[in-house]
């Protein structure tokens, strides 16, 4: 992947005097930068005989190099939203390093019966810089698991032995401190998928979590998230089934 992208800063200053010009800054940022990552994957069965498979994934973002372009020019502004500039200060190019990322998914599963995965990255925020700079981040690992169960998915007279029920989890280590101070993120998930057609399902889902504390003059922030979805499922759309 390559990013770009640009951003503008204008600061103004207006004096409350007679006849006084207002004087702006303005600072523009052009961004690039080429991001790499690598990935693999095996799945496989362990158990033939109750049809339990085994999956294994691998991510690896390489660290990249945020290269930035600051223009920083001084402005007088005129009648309307105009400008014309009068001097540029700067023109310098800023270094930033976006560390790498490690991640790892594992997952047991009966198709068309019940899953379980879990999910763990880590990120060596201490790497990252500005200007040759530590920004003074920590390094951060999350975890992520869950798992579905659906009763009967065969099931003709009970809707909700077809529904696919969800529980997950989650445990985050932001990496900005807080007055110095860093905080840790977790929460749980409920969810369920109610077939609605042949085609559709209907996805609810619940999360709860806390993040934060109310030691060390912090606080702590106690938060919920509902959300509420329409999959439908084309697969068995264009299907023509045909007797010989």
């Amino acid at each position: 992947a390559y990013f770009f992208g640009n951003k503008e800063e204008l600061s103004q200053i207006a004096l409350d005097l007679p006849s006084a010009n207002t004087d702006a800054i303005q600072s523009q940022y052009y961004f690039r930068a080429l991001d790499i990552k690598l990935g693999g994957y095996y799945s496989g069965v362990i158990d033939s005989v109750k049809n339990i498979n085994v999956g294994l994934g691998l991510t690896y973002n390489l660290n990249s190099d945020l290269k930035t372009d600051l223009t920083t020019t001084r402005e007088i502004p005129t009648s309307g939203s105009n400008s014309f500039p009068i001097d540029t200060f700067t023109q310098s190019s800023l270094g930033v390093t976006i560390p790498q990322e490690f991640r790892l998914g594992l997952s047991f599963s009966k198709p068309g019966k019940w899953s379980i995965t879990a999910d763990a990255s880590y990120i060596p925020w201490e790497e990252f810089q500005f200007e040759g700079n530590d920004a003074g981040l920590r390094n951060s690992i999350n975890y992520y698991f869950g798992g579905e169960f659906v009763p009967n998915p065969t099931s003709v007279t009970n809707v909700f032995a077809r529904t696919y029920y969800r529980l997950g989890g989650y445990i985050r280590q932001p990496p900005i401190p807080y007055n110095g101070q860093f905080i840790n993120d977790f929460g749980i998930n409920f969810g369920l998928s109610l077939p609605i057609t042949k085609f559709a399902f209907l996805n609810f889902a619940v999360m709860a979590g806390q993040r934060g504390t109310t030691d060390y003059g912090l606080i702590r922030e106690i938060y919920t998230r509902y959300s509420l979805g329409l999959v439908i499922n084309d697969s068995n759309w264009f299907k023509r089934l045909k007797l010989e």
